[in-house]
């Protein structure tokens, strides 16, 4: 589970084919690699996309719409699994 370690473009692991997966499972596009646990530009634009969806759907979330997954974005990942 991510703790205070941001994920980011060049990332990899388990950690990183836990959040492919669930943006996969919502819908969003992760180009031809799919859940392969690498942090590349495909899951950078889908997790840009899934904040910006967060910020409409949670207008007062604010989140910032840079590709990472830090732990607000984390959180919205989790709540978006459940």
């Amino acid at each position: 589970m991510l703790d205070q370690r941001i994920l980011e473009r060049g990332s990899q692991g388990e950690e990183v084919k836990e959040i492919q997966q669930i943006l996969l499972n919502m819908g969003y596009d992760l180009g031809e690699g799919g859940v392969d646990g690498t942090f590349g530009p495909e899951t950078e634009a889908a997790v840009k996309n899934f904040q910006g969806d967060i910020n409409l759907q949670y207008p007062e979330a604010t989140v910032i719409m840079d590709g990472k997954v830090d732990s607000q974005t984390w959180f919205f990942l989790k709540k978006s699994r459940s």
